[in-house]
């Protein structure tokens, strides 16, 4: 590395700044306002949840828009937010935490809580996981035989040992 001023990778060390930084602020985490889990198309917009700061935006023609949150989402940890959101027939929504910190006695429970909405109502149910699985992502199959049905992916993941296990349940 030269002794000049250009500094390090992404701007470190003094070198190009962002704009934030140039006027005169502190550049906050972004990862703070959380990572996009799953995504849904429902009519002509794509509908985003995300963790750590638990929400679910609305992208499509218009400005975006915050939806409001199923009840109960602001008891889920941090990383253990809405991991499946699969689009519904009729122009519903399912969402499915991936923890069950929601719920009576967590994870100890086998089960995560889940949301529909649609049509003016909401409806709070309760998915039942398989064993040490947690739900990791859903679908709703397409039009011909089983159509409407959702299938649910579900995985247990450790950080010393990476995903272990992989498993499928249909709902």
């Amino acid at each position: 590395m030269s002794g000049g001023g250009g500094g390090g990778r992404g701007g470190q060390g003094g070198g190009r700044r962002g704009g934030a930084e140039r006027a005169g602020r502190r550049a906050r985490d972004r990862r703070a306002d959380g990572e996009g889990e799953a995504i849904a198309r429902l009519g002509g917009a794509l509908l985003v949840a995300f963790e750590r700061r638990h929400r679910i935006l609305r992208y499509g023609p218009g400005p975006v828009q915050a939806l409001t949150p199923p009840t109960g989402l602001e008891k889920a940890y941090a990383n253990g937010g809405i991991e499946a959101l699969p689009g519904l027939p009729g122009g519903r929504l399912l969402a499915i935490l991936e923890a069950a910190t929601a719920v009576p006695r967590g994870a100890r429970s086998g089960v995560s809580k889940a949301w529909i909405r649609g049509g003016g109502r909401r409806s709070e149910m309760i998915y039942a996981r398989t064993g040490s699985l947690s739900p990791a992502g859903a679908a709703t199959v397409p039009a011909g035989t089983g159509a409407g049905d959702v299938l649910v992916l579900e995985r247990r993941w450790s950080l010393l040992a990476g995903t272990r296990e992989i498993g499928r349940a249909h709902v």
